[in-house]
């Protein structure tokens, strides 16, 4: 009798020490989970504020070839027809450096 109080103590004190393991192991994917949940928000922060500063930068670039083509179109509007078939362009100047081909 005496040997199986003695196993039952055994096995019990088994559950306990699997049950501890298991709680462990519990917290740590616990942990592990709000490292990967913060790690997440940040990166998606991180993509908004880069999407956002990108989506301003296509903004202005937009703007920049809205204003060029503008230009653009008066210059056309305003061409005569020289002699020898040469387009002449008159007192019109578009807003772009020649050099180095930026929209001014």
């Amino acid at each position: 009798m005496e040997s199986s109080i003695e196993e039952q103590l055994r096995d019990k004190e088994a559950v306990q020490a699997e049950n501890a393991a298991q709680q462990a192991l519990i917290l740590q994917h616990e942990a592990e989970m709000r490292a990967v949940v913060e790690k997440t928000q940040e990166l998606k922060q991180n993509h908004q504020g880069a999407a956002a500063v990108l989506l301003q930068r296509y903004k202005q670039l937009r703007g920049q070839v809205s204003r060029y083509n503008k230009a653009l179109e008066a210059v056309i509007s305003q061409q005569q027809q020289g002699p020898h078939g040469v387009t002449v362009v008159s007192g019109v100047q578009l807003p772009v450096d020649v050099g180095t081909g930026k929209v001014q």
